[in-house]
């Protein structure tokens, strides 16, 4: 997954909307170790993972070469856990139309394990399983 951090620089350079549908937009790790994470990912995949944003949350991002972002890394509380929470990556993968690529995923036998954020517009984040219950979003 090392080389899907560094995305091609673009060569069009028109203002045409980039399609989204099939595409790895964000990655993001749910671990109780975000700390540990960040030493291991750094050093042997040679990522940049930021320190902790502040909030209540600790959530870092996860940097690219040009300064942007692949995606982020969540640390896991005790109280995630005890609701069901577990360490995974998430892929996140781009939609052009979010409620017929669910559609088309569930017709193929996938299923949504949180058919309420399915969402109407870009915000729309329903979780999805394939048939081996492989998540991402």
């Amino acid at each position: 997954m090392s080389e899907v951090t560094d995305a091609p620089a673009r060569t069009d350079t028109s203002s045409a909307k980039r399609p989204l549908q099939g595409s790895h937009i964000w990655y993001e790790l749910m671990t109780s170790g975000p700390d540990g994470a960040k030493a291991f990912y750094d050093a042997v995949v040679g990522w940049s993972i930021g320190e902790r944003i502040p909030g209540d949350q600790d959530y870092r991002m996860i940097g690219r070469s040009d300064g942007g972002f692949a995606g982020g890394v969540l640390g896991l509380t005790d109280d995630m856990r005890q609701h069901g929470a577990r360490p995974i990556w998430l892929g996140y993968v781009g939609a052009d139309d979010v409620d017929e690529t669910v559609r088309k995923i569930e017709a193929k036998g996938g299923n949504s394990a949180r058919p309420d954020r399915h969402g109407r517009g870009p915000a729309g984040q329903p979780l999805l399983r394939d048939e081996a219950s492989a998540a991402g979003r």
